[in-house]
């Protein structure tokens, strides 16, 4: 979940530099490039059934990102500038789509399919669940799992309840802290903004 609950290794075995990582929700299955071994590969939601789709230094240099759409996988490479598209089970039939990319850094389909209606526990009751800052999706495990736990900060913990975050000051007296309008929203997207800063700069690293 998005709390970090039920965390599981999928792979762990010949990977080097994973770059880019796309769920295909039709199939069930995780796809992903490696920018050091110049492959593209794919596995199960479990991490079983791994098959390597394609391996190629002429059109996997050093990929960046790919995204998957009905039997396609597409994909950016970084060194060539360029989007590649091929089928996604056996790597065939690939085709180059774009030429002389400027630094482009993603690749995004939008289309109901990719990502299908769900519900948000966290504002299907109250606004962000009720939770003072952040409120997480948790997994499902079984009929009890909560449908969301709150987080707090670094410096705050969680008071009882579960729903509101406190830090201590000074003077060792416990302060409340409440989320800003927007707050919980942009330390949703921080994550986000820093694997872009890392992914950028490996890429000139690597150049």
């Amino acid at each position: 979940g998005m709390n970090g609950f039920d965390r599981q290794q999928l792979v762990t075995t010949e990977i080097q530099w994973p770059n880019g990582i796309a769920l295909d929700l039709v199939k069930s299955r995780l796809y992903w490039l490696d920018s050091k071994l110049h492959m593209l590969s794919s596995i199960d939601l479990n991490g079983q059934d791994r098959r390597l789709v394609l391996k190629s230094h002429m059109f996997l240099p050093h990929p960046l990102a790919l995204t998957i759409f009905e039997d396609r996988v597409y994909w950016i490479d970084g060194e060539n500038e360029a989007v590649y598209g091929a089928d996604k089970f056996t790597g065939s039939e690939l085709v180059t789509l774009v030429n002389n990319l400027n630094d482009a850094q993603d690749i995004i389909i939008y289309h109901e399919l990719v990502q299908p209606s769900g519900k948000n526990w966290c504002e299907e009751n109250m606004a962000n669940g009720g939770c003072s800052y952040l409120c997480l999706p948790a997994p499902q495990i079984n009929e009890h799992s909560p449908k969301y736990t709150c987080a707090c900060p670094a410096g705050y913990f969680l008071q009882e309840g579960g729903l509101r975050c406190a830090g201590f000051n000074i003077g060792g007296t416990v302060s409340e802290v409440a989320a800003a309008r927007g707050t919980s929203g942009a330390w949703a997207v921080l994550p986000i903004l820093l694997l872009v800063m890392a992914v950028v700069a490996g890429y000139f690293m690597w150049r």
